[in-house]
């Protein structure tokens, strides 16, 4: 699909649950990071386990599902649902509260392992060098 025909499909969604069924079908660990920026050093995407990733996917669908409707309700000069700003918030309140994760657990997601590179062992008989 096209970047046009994405943005017309887009514009007829106007229920929470028929664009978040749209961004959970269009999830990348790209797409994921993008959003969660402040995950993409500490998350392994790509690595996590199944219910991770489903975790990750619903987070994503859920949270841009959200945004939309928030903002489209910004650009109509705040008309339509009044409640759309509470329930934009509340969103990002129940992201971690669903039944279907309770016992997702830090084990299901993979994390970054950091690349350091250990400095070179001091050889006793080598004098160090004062500066």
């Amino acid at each position: 699909m096209t970047d046009d025909e994405n943005e017309k499909c887009l514009q007829h969604l106007n229920d929470k649950s028929s664009l978040g069924l749209y961004f959970f079908k269009r999830f990348t660990p790209e797409n994921f990071t993008q959003v969660f920026y402040w995950l993409h050093k500490v998350l392994d995407v790509k690595t996590s386990s199944v219910n991770g990733t489903k975790f990750m996917k619903n987070a994503y669908a859920n949270l841009m599902a959200a945004t939309v409707l928030h903002v489209r309700w910004e650009l109509n000069g705040k008309c339509g649902d009044k409640n759309n700003h509470k329930a934009f918030l509340k969103s990002f309140n129940n992201l971690a509260v669903n039944e279907k994760f309770d016992k997702i657990s830090l084990k299901d997601f993979a994390r970054h392992t950091l690349k350091t590179r250990l400095p070179a062992p001091i050889n006793a008989k080598t004098p160090v060098k004062k500066p």
